[in-house]
């Protein structure tokens, strides 16, 4: 494992937009913290990139306004866990900006890719139902607090994947 800083990674400037995001996703699938790189879909252009924590990225402005922004874009991510699975918080980061028109996760030496926003249900309101029937268990005592949160960061991006039937492609580096 390493533990590169954000601008050891290079983004190589020959070949087509896929085989640049997989020379990215190479140098990422082996750092010990997260990060983070936003092209533009069209232009390969890059637009941010910053290096999180062991557990995520940081949200911040600077982010926000890319993702607010009106390119078209691609976001590229590794998990340092060695779990190619997208958590809520990638979901959230693909479903909630119309822009995002790629999502991809990479770990040891494959990438994730999600790129279908076309599900059957919303997301935001399948994700709600989803939380809301959890939260009334807490409240009935059926669950704890510890179990809501453990069910939160496990297993909600499984059943949002299931109920959206959501298609995530998985290619070799």
């Amino acid at each position: 494992m390493q533990d590169s800083n954000e601008w050891d990674i290079k983004i190589p400037t020959e070949g087509d937009l896929e085989s640049r995001l997989r020379a990215v996703e190479r140098q990422l699938a082996g750092q010990v913290k997260e990060f983070i790189f936003v092209l533009d879909a069209d232009t390969g252009e890059e637009l941010y990139r910053d290096k999180g924590t062991f557990g995520g990225i940081f949200d911040t402005i600077a982010l926000q306004n890319v993702l607010n922004s009106r390119r078209v874009i691609i976001i590229t991510h590794n998990h340092p866990k060695e779990t190619l699975d997208f958590s809520v918080k990638d979901l959230n980061l693909f479903f909630n900006h119309d822009n995002v028109v790629q999502l991809r996760a990479t770990s040891g030496g494959k990438t994730a890719i999600l790129s279908d926003k076309d599900t059957p249900k919303p997301y935001k309101q399948t994700r709600e139902l989803l939380i809301n029937a959890k939260i009334k268990e807490r409240l009935r005592k059926e669950i704890t607090q510890t179990q809501y949160e453990l069910w939160y960061d496990t297993v909600l991006p499984y059943e949002l994947q299931e109920v959206l039937s959501l298609q995530i492609n998985v290619i070799t580096l």
